[in-house]
């Protein structure tokens, strides 16, 4: 599986985690650096959170990050402006954060997504990453397959 991974400060500290997604194909995207809502920072603070996250980035894996997905989703002109960065939503919410079932994040997903969609999940939670497998399972037998989101816009 191919998927944007965002990146949070912990990873900072494991760069190799970072180097290895990225050598099994997985986009790093990044996701500020210590996960602020953006709206309410100034451009220069913007930028900061940003610049620092994928100078990290960059460092552990040779690449610069093109996308981000801005913390809870909030994103406004101020946003948008102070970085190059392409930003990523998402379609599907499976609120794994809130509901910390496998199933129920499994479920979320396989009930809810359509053809393209991004699916929002976080990797920081173990049972998060337990619901994987069966999610993977479940859309590749209705013929899903999946891609990087940059891969996905390049197709659409």
């Amino acid at each position: 599986m191919r998927a944007l991974l965002h990146r949070r400060p912990e990873r900072r500290r494991h760069p190799g985690l970072v180097r290895a997604e990225a050598k099994a194909g997985h986009e790093i995207g990044n996701h500020s650096w210590n996960h602020p809502d953006l709206t309410r920072l100034t451009p220069q603070q913007i930028a900061a959170q940003l610049n620092r996250t994928s100078a990290a980035i960059k460092a552990a894996t040779g690449k610069t990050p093109t996308v981000f997905r801005p913390p809870y989703g909030a994103i406004n002109p101020t946003v948008k402006t102070a970085t190059t960065l392409s930003p990523v939503l998402w379609d599907v919410d499976t609120e794994d954060w809130k509901y910390r079932f496998p199933a129920k994040v499994a479920q979320t997903v396989i009930d809810k997504t359509q053809r393209n969609d991004v699916v929002l999940m976080h990797d920081i939670h173990a049972t998060s990453v337990a619901a994987v497998p069966q999610i993977l399972r479940a859309l590749t037998a209705r013929g899903y397959h999946f891609v990087t989101v940059s891969h996905l816009r390049a197709t659409m």
